[in-house]
């Protein structure tokens, strides 16, 4: 399930960038971080339930957000 839930991050990373990245259009890219960041932190404490469909999950979420940031924080530079 590791090796599952690893070939799904870098693939909802590309997925969530252009996604993030119009959503940060919209609400300008401080805003967005910070909301990134609130749920970021609320998937990574999911990670704590050992449960399947909690990891792919927040795996997932991780993803999508995640790979976000990195264009996020290059655009406030």
């Amino acid at each position: 399930m590791v090796a599952a839930a690893s070939s799904l991050l870098p693939l909802f990373s590309g997925i969530g960038r252009p996604i993030i990245g119009s959503i940060s259009d919209k609400l300008g890219r401080r805003r967005t971080i910070l909301a990134v960041g609130l749920v970021l932190t609320v998937f990574t404490m999911i990670l704590a339930i050992r449960s399947p469909i909690a990891y792919i999950t927040s795996t997932v979420a991780i993803g999508i957000l995640g790979g976000s940031l990195i264009t996020l924080f290059a655009s406030l530079i």
